[in-house]
This record gives structure tokens, sequence and C-alpha cells, in this order.
């Protein structure tokens, strides 16, 4: 059975309904196809998630594995994939320049496994269909990335 070995929780706004994971040796100019229908896009050192809105924040937690954890029973929508940590090490982080979580340790240098889980869109679909300008909806919509050693995918 799977152990969870880390996490690290960042809170962001969805600024253009985007809200970013990096690798703390980021240098890629990965900027995905937006057509499809998913809400996780990843390559080496980047994740990007969008969310189903712009005017609220958004929780995001990291979680680092030791092989495939289970899917979260509040999930929504869940979507796998594969990519290059070059450093081991993520974090959340606004508009690609303003860390907002601390850094998580995933494992050493090296290919993972990922699976990104979202919760909260039907509340936050209604609420914002029925809104006053008053009430918040931060929170709502919420993120969990967990991370694990592709030989242990699967």
């Amino acid at each position: 059975m799977a152990r969870l070995t880390g996490t690290a929780v960042g809170r962001a706004r969805a600024a253009h309904r985007l809200l970013f994971i990096l690798g703390t040796d980021y240098t890629s100019d990965f900027v995905p196809e937006f057509t499809s229908d998913r809400f996780c896009y990843a390559d080496r050192d980047i994740i990007y998630l969008t969310s189903i809105s712009q005017v609220h924040e958004a929780t995001v937690i990291l979680e680092a594995w030791d092989g495939e954890p289970p899917t979260g029973p509040d999930a929504e929508s869940a979507e796998t994939t594969e990519l290059e940590l070059t450093s081991g090490r993520v974090y959340v982080c606004a508009m690609l320049e303003v860390r907002v979580s601390p850094v998580l340790t995933v494992g050493p240098p090296g290919r993972y496994a990922m699976r990104a889980e979202v919760a909260g869109r039907a509340e936050l679909r209604e609420r914002l269909a029925y809104q006053d300008m008053t009430e918040s909806l931060n929170d709502i919509e919420h993120f969990r990335v967990r991370f694990w050693p592709v030989s242990s995918a699967g």
C-alpha cells in the first residue's frame, strides 16, 4: 500500500483561470493547447491547472507518495499523466511569479507520475450562477495533486 511522504498547501487566485505548479528548476517555455476538454496540462517542471472561474482563490494541495495513491473520495474529476522533475521539488505559484506554498520534495530528480484531482466545481458553478457580489467564492474549488515515482506506477 502506498504511503504519503510529504504535503504542501497553497492558495492562489485563478488569474485567467490558471493555477501553476512549478519545479524549483523550472526554465521551460511550454504552453499547452487549451483546446481539449481537460483541466490539467503537464510538461517538464510545470503543471497548468485550469479553473472554471477567475473570480476566486483556490486551494492546491501537493502530495508526495512512495507509490500510486488512491483517488480521493471527494474528487469530481481526476487526470493522470507523467512529467520530469529536474530537481524533484515543486511548489504552487500565482501567475508564474509568486510562490504561494512551501516547496515540497517529491523525491530525487527524475520522472514522476502525477494525478490531479479537482473538487468543488459543481458548487462553484451553482454559486456563480446566483452570486451576489458580497459573497466570497474562495476555497470552494480545490485541487489535489499527487506525485509518485514512475517505477512504482501502475
